[in-house]
């Protein structure tokens, strides 16, 4: 069987690096000033008791002035007097969260909510502990609770739709967030927290309208709101107003990470390369957390590259991976985890295991469905969000980007007996609908009814899941993008991806090389032992001949030409909801500058070209 990766964190796509995060202050007093507890204790109960509380307010306000030595200080003053009160334990608790001891914070928010079971912050504080602690069924009992108590509970609502975010269910994490608007449609947090989950959604333009109903709401310049405010505007090609933003951001903040980031990038976009490499220019990018530094460097590798300063650009992009790997060990993701996940299936495949499948009845369609599903697959880098922006644009069809519909079908294939690969050995036709079904209602979660318009499903490296998909979706259509195997390798190598299990392999260029030899192995013993029927699609035919290539994929599909495919940057403009890293590039006309980038960097890659020397020529190039 193979086994599941360790279970750190809810999603294998995380939010997008180097985005602030935003935490509102959820003290369980209102801060006021009082006494320190270094102060003389008055001796009456009453008087006691109202210095305990004073301590514990000024002690909030100490946690939201972000002094959390001297918030616990007093906090711990506090229980050194009387160990049981709730407000002091609450706060406690909160600093500790914050100081990362969660343990500590856990044992602390278990007590508060024993000592104030009636009090919806206490319970939803207590959820958002569970959430960061990975805890998803004992924070959503904790957020029920709290909103038990108060259904307008602004905490309990941001809180659960964190938690709902991170578990992809991310229509009902919006609906919460739109229930704490309602509730307090006065608080700025509550707008700025819903982007997150718009922005997983793809909504940019949506993040975008909440950033400005943010910005009205602040008293004062606010850097991190006028950063979002830059990042989405780049997201959706406006990037002479994501550079004022940026600036704006910049003029508060000189020095924050994600403004400059934008700043470099949108000034990239605009071919203005020289000036990116200024606006960084006195940055000591070096000195900043590492989550910051590795997005910095990624974008003056690509000015670099642009510049054609090879050396330079191989000598940030490494930066960017170093970094990468030090948040992969920070993140507790297994580097070996994916590998082996692949090599597990490639053994598994390689014996007689097909040739048990028990026979199930072919397929030609879904009832209610006009077309059958259609899944756009290929190793990272190699074309494959070009390809959905032009299926998107053909009125017939929809693009759905790199979302975990398939993840989630085999997820609850492996529940079955067996587990994953060997469950499909003995599937029935019951079992197989049931899959099916798990499928399509994670399609709806996306926001899409099946029925009227083919679904491109692009995932790329839903490669390692040709067997599966041929097993529950017999009738499914298939797209292979390609690329020049050197020219994937290098580009993942110089690509920023979000950290997951698959993405860690690629912060050098050894790791990518044998990721890719091992993946294309298993597609290959797919291809000869399974009727994939896979259509190839070329990237460096793709942009040198739209049509040629297209058109008998359209085909295969079952879709007739429409011109509106014939320009993909168009469309995507139009659409400017895209969520994968290659976003800029899809927005621009097409150009053939990335074909055969890896012959600059050839010094650098040289060494694994005999890796990959078997998949060249499989796949029909040369060195």
């Amino acid at each position: 069987m193979v086994t599941k990766p360790p279970k750190k964190g809810f999603s294998n796509r995380p939010a997008q690096a180097g985005r602030p995060v935003f935490k509102g202050g959820f003290s369980s007093t209102v801060p006021l000033p009082g006494s320190a507890m270094g102060a003389a204790m008055p001796a009456s109960p009453d008087a006691n008791k109202s210095a305990l509380t004073d301590a514990v307010r000024s002690g909030a306000a100490d946690m939201e002035a972000g002094n959390l030595a001297r918030a616990l200080q007093k906090a711990q003053g506090v229980l050194r007097i009387e160990p049981t009160h709730g407000d002091a334990l609450h706060l406690a608790g909160l600093v500790e969260q914050k100081l990362g001891n969660y343990r500590q914070a856990k044992l602390l928010l278990g007590l508060a909510v024993k000592r104030l079971p009636r009090m919806a912050l206490v319970w939803g504080n207590y959820g958002t502990l569970l959430t960061e602690m990975v805890e998803p069924e004992a924070a959503h009992e904790a957020f029920a609770q709290a909103l038990r108590l108060d259904p307008k509970s602004v905490v309990a609502l941001i809180g659960r739709a964190q938690l709902y975010r991170l578990t992809r269910k991310l229509n009902e994490s919006f609906a919460d967030y739109e229930a704490a608007i309602a509730a307090r449609p006065d608080n700025p947090m509550a707008y700025v927290r819903a982007c997150e989950t718009l922005i997983d959604m793809g909504r940019f333009r949506d993040a975008l309208a909440n950033l400005h109903k943010a910005q009205k709401l602040v008293n004062r310049p606010q850097a991190d709101i006028y950063a979002l405010i830059a990042e989405m505007n780049e997201r959706v090609a406006d990037l002479e107003t994501a550079l004022e933003y940026a600036n704006m951001s910049l003029a508060v903040d000189p020095v924050h990470p994600l403004a400059l980031r934008t700043k470099v990038k949108s000034l990239r976009r605009l071919k203005r390369y020289e000036e990116a490499l200024q606006a960084v220019k006195d940055i000591e990018i070096e000195k900043f957390p590492i989550m910051h530094s590795g997005i910095l460097y990624a974008e003056l590798g690509q000015v670099s590259d642009k510049l054609n300063r090879i050396d330079d650009a191989y000598a940030f992009f490494t930066k960017m991976n170093n970094a990468n790997e030090q948040r992969m060990v920070e993140q507790q993701i297994d580097p070996l985890y994916y590998g082996s996940h692949v090599e597990l299936l490639t053994k598994s495949y390689s014996g007689d295991f097909v040739s048990k499948w028990k026979p199930l009845p072919a397929i030609d369609l879904e009832p209610g469905h006009k077309y059958p599903p259609a899944f756009l697959v290929g190793f990272p880098r190699s074309g494959t969000t070009l390809l959905d922006s032009i299926f998107d644009a053909h009125p017939e069809a929809i693009g759905v980007e790199e979302q975990p519909m398939t993840r989630i079908m085999r997820d609850a294939v492996s529940e079955l007996p067996g587990g994953y690969p060997h469950a499909l050995e003995n599937l029935t036709e019951d079992t197989r609908q049931q899959m099916r079904n798990v499928y399509w209602d994670a399609v709806r979660e996306q926001g899409i009814e099946p029925g009227e318009k083919l679904i491109v499903d692009k995932m790329p490296l839903n490669l390692i899941n040709g067997g599966l998909i041929r097993r529950i979706f017999p009738e499914a259509k298939i797209i292979l993008a390609l690329r020049h195997p050197a020219d994937c390798v290098l580009s993942c190598f110089m690509q920023d991806f979000s950290l997951n299990s698959a993405m860690v392999n690629f912060h050098a260029l050894e790791t990518s090389a044998v990721l890719y030899d091992r993946v294309m192995r298993l597609w290959q013993l797919y291809e000869r032992i399974l009727p994939m029927d896979a259509q190839r699609v070329r990237y460096e035919d793709l942009v040198v001949d739209l049509r040629g290539q297209v058109e008998p994929v359209l085909h295969h599909l079952g879709l007739e030409w429409d011109e509106k495919v014939n320009d993909p940057a168009s469309h995507a403009k139009a659409k400017g909801d895209i969520r994968t890293p290659s976003y800029s590039q899809v927005t621009e006309p097409l150009y053939t500058a990335s074909r055969d980038r890896w012959r600059r960097y050839e010094e650098y890659i040289k060494p694994y070209l005999p890796l990959l020397e078997p998949h060249i020529k499989h796949f029909g190039y040369t060195i």
